[in-house]
């Protein structure tokens, strides 16, 4: 019985682990898509879609308003509530990179249909994910 026992808590870790990683995995693949249709906006000055991929456009760093000029690293990501938060590096140029945590929810009239709710440097606790 013990043996059983073992096994199946076995199993149910090696499952909860898979899901996880699939999870994680799926969850980067929205973060890179959204990110790309961001760039691409980014690129063209075309506000308006940049307006629909970051709600806070208007009020969005040096890093979030000119991302096409930086480079970008995802760093970490995972599930808030409906929300997904993102750890993310941006470097312009050679300066020091800034690290930001982007809260990124479900936006239907968003071309990625994601949209960047809410964002805020590394540096402030705000308690959430990151």
């Amino acid at each position: 019985m013990h043996l059983y026992s073992t096994l199946l808590i076995l199993l149910v870790t090696l499952a909860t682990s898979y899901a996880q990683d699939e999870i994680e995995r799926s969850t980067r693949e929205i973060i890179k898509e959204h990110m790309q249709a961001y760039i691409e906006a980014s690129s063209t000055f075309d506000t308006m879609v940049l307006r629909k991929l970051n709600r806070q456009y208007d009020n969005s760093p040096f890093a979030l308003r000119a991302v096409n000029l930086h480079k970008i690293k995802l760093s970490k990501v995972g599930y808030v509530g409906i929300a997904i938060a993102a750890t993310m590096l941006f470097q312009y140029k050679d300066n020091k990179p800034e690290v930001y945590v982007l809260h990124i929810e479900k936006a239907v009239d968003s071309p990625s249909r994601w949209t960047i709710t809410k964002f805020f440097p590394v540096e402030e606790d705000r308690g959430f994910f990151y």
